[in-house]
């Protein structure tokens, strides 16, 4: 899918650069062809690389590791943590849907949260006492199980 966009997004730059140069179309026009294309080349790498890889639970904390940082979730903020089907039918307020995962302030039937999900089949809900978080990973049962017993113990592996 993503190199599919790059594609279409290269085709269609190629085409209207190519108008607009030899078409007699000037100046004005191309730099707004190549403004507009390099700021579509930005969102689309600052979207990968805000993108999740993994996530990394321990005794201490929950962390989202992205391709640029990461995002810790201490266990003692964690109230709660639970399955989440209901992000297909969710709006996205602002963020990424779809190339890159889905990476953004959402909202839906559990209200408004930060997503950090590649598949938006194996997802979870965290709710901390900040805001809540849409994650997804490859075994979510054994994430919800896992958190669940420290937040349980108190953080206490």
């Amino acid at each position: 899918m993503t190199a599919v966009c790059f594609a279409i997004i290269f085709t269609v730059f190629g085409i209207t650069y190519g108008i607009s140069m030899y078409d007699g179309i000037g100046l004005a026009a191309t730099t707004a062809t190549t403004v507009t294309f390099v700021a579509v080349l930005v969102s689309m790498f600052l979207s990968y690389y805000y993108s999740s890889k993994k996530i990394v639970a321990d005794s201490h904390s929950l962390t989202i590791i992205r391709r640029i940082g990461k995002k810790a979730l201490p266990i003692r903020d964690i109230i709660s943590i639970e399955r989440y089907g209901g992000m297909a039918t969710d709006l996205r307020l602002f963020g990424v849907g779809g190339v890159f995962g889905f990476t953004g302030w959402f909202t839906g039937g559990k209200g408004k949260y930060f997503a950090y999900v590649g598949d938006h089949r194996n997802t979870v809900m965290l709710t901390t006492t900040r805001r809540k978080y849409v994650v997804s990973c490859d075994k979510p049962e054994e994430l919800v199980a896992l958190v669940s017993s420290l937040i349980g113990n108190g953080g206490k592996a």
